[in-house]
C-alpha cells in the first residue's frame, strides 16, 4: 500500500471524522453562554440544530449497513450534541422561531423513521438498504449544509453577517472536502455529492461573512450582572417596588449573613454574587 493509498483510505476519513466532530461541537460555547445567562437567541440561527440530530441518526444507520467505523465515530457525538443544542435553544427562542424548530424536528424525525422502517423492516437486501438510507442521508445533509443560508437574504438586506456563525461555516467547508475525498476513494456518490456541495456552501458563508460586518446582539452587550438580576422575576418585582437597589428603609442582604443598609441607588454586592444569585433584597419598614 503506497503513501497515496494510505492518505486516501485512512488519513482523509480520519480527518473527516475529527472535522465532523469539530463541526458539530462548534456552536457549543455560544449555546452554553446563552443557556447559562438565559439570553434570547438573537441573531444566532438555531435551525441547524435539529437537522444535526436527525442527520446523525441517519448516517449512523448508514454506517451500520456499510460497516464503516469512520462514519460511526463521525456521527455518534454529533447526535448527542444536536439533541443538546435543540433542547437548549427551545426555551431561548421567540415563539415563531420555536415553532419552526419544533416543526423541522418533527418533520425530519418522522421522515427518518419512515425511511428506516422501509429500509430495515420491509426490505432484506443490503444494497437496497444502503441505497434508501444514502438517498435520504443526502437530502438531510444538504438541508443541514444549506440551513445557515436561510438568513442570507437578511444578511444582504441589513448588511449584517452576525447570523452566519463562521466557526461552523469553516468546519463545514473543511469537513465536506475530507468526506468528498473519502467518497472518491470508495466510489461512493452518497458521500461525494452532498459533501462537495456542503463544502461549497460553507465557502459561500465565509465569503458573505467577510463581505459584511457582524454586529453583536443587543442582548450580548448587556452587562452580565444586570441581565442576571433582570431575568429573576421575583428580584425584578422587588426592585420595581423598592427602587433600583432598595429605597428608603431598604436593606440589601447577601446570603452570607452580612447586611448593608442602603439608600436610593446605593448597593454593596460583589458581581460574582449577582451572577450566582447569592443575594436577596429584604425590605424593612420604619415604625
Amino acid at each position: 500500500m503506497g503513501a497515496v493509498d494510505i492518505i486516501m483510505k485512512w488519513v482523509a476519513p480520519s480527518m473527516g471524522a475529527v472535522l465532523a466532530n469539530v463541526m458539530f461541537f462548534s456552536p457549543l460555547m455560544v449555546v452554553l453562554k446563552k443557556r447559562k445567562l438565559a439570553q434570547p437567541l438573537g441573531k444566532l440561527n438555531p435551525l441547524p440544530y435539529p437537522i444535526i440530530f436527525v442527520n446523525c441518526i441517519n448516517w449512523l444507520l448508514y454506517a451500520f449497513v456499510t460497516r464503516d467505523p469512520f462514519l460511526f465515530f463521525a456521527n455518534a457525538p454529533g447526535l448527542m450534541m444536536g439533541l443538546f443544542f435543540t433542547i437548549s435553544s427551545l426555551p431561548l427562542a421567540d415563539p415563531a422561531t420555536r415553532l419552526r424548530i419544533e416543526l423541522l424536528l418533527y418533520i425530519l424525525l418522522g421522515a427518518d423513521l419512515l425511511v428506516s422502517g422501509v429500509a430495515f423492516v420491509v426490505n432484506d437486501d443490503k444494497d437496497t438498504r444502503q441505497l434508501i438510507l444514502g438517498l435520504f442521508g443526502n437530502l438531510v445533509l444538504l438541508v443541514y449544509y444549506a440551513a445557515p443560508l436561510s438568513s442570507l437574504w437578511e444578511v444582504v438586506q441589513k448588511r449584517n453577517s452576525a447570523s452566519l456563525y463562521w466557526p461552523m461555516a469553516l468546519a463545514n467547508c473543511a469537513n465536506g472536502f475530507c468526506w468528498t475525498v473519502y467518497g472518491i476513494v470508495r466510489n461512493d456518490w452518497f458521500l461525494i455529492i452532498p459533501n462537495s456541495i456542503g463544502s461549497i456552501l460553507g465557502l459561500v458563508q465565509l465569503v458573505f461573512r467577510l463581505l459584511f460586518t457582524a454586529e453583536s446582539d443587543e442582548d450580548d452587550r448587556l452587562p452580565t450582572a444586570h441581565h442576571t438580576i433582570l431575568k429573576t422575576s421575583a428580584s425584578a418585582a422587588t426592585l420595581v417596588e423598592f427602587g433600583e437597589f432598595g429605597g428608603k428603609g431598604g436593606e440589601f442582604r447577601d446570603n452570607g449573613g452580612d447586611s448593608t443598609p442602603s439608600g436610593a441607588g446605593e448597593k454593596t454586592v460583589d458581581a460574582s454574587d449577582q451572577i450566582n444569585g447569592n443575594y436577596s433584597i429584604n425590605p424593612t419598614y420604619d415604625s
